[in-house]
């Protein structure tokens, strides 16, 4: 997977929020994603809603 795709787990995890909570944000910021078998992974548009570990390398 390209570099930036971020679980919606990992997400959730690092914003503090509840799962069905992230999803929610995945889907009102319009940010895409792909279905993996037990995962989905998103591709945030903002740098501030990336897991710290991604932050640097953007």
């Amino acid at each position: 997977m390209k570099h930036g795709w971020v679980s919606l787990t990992e997400i959730a995890r690092t914003q503090h929020l509840s799962l069905g909570a992230a999803r929610r944000l995945a889907e009102r910021e319009h940010w895409p994603k792909v279905f993996k078998q037990h995962e989905t992974f998103v591709l945030p548009r903002h740098e501030k809603t990336l897991p710290s570990s991604d932050r640097a390398a953007v």
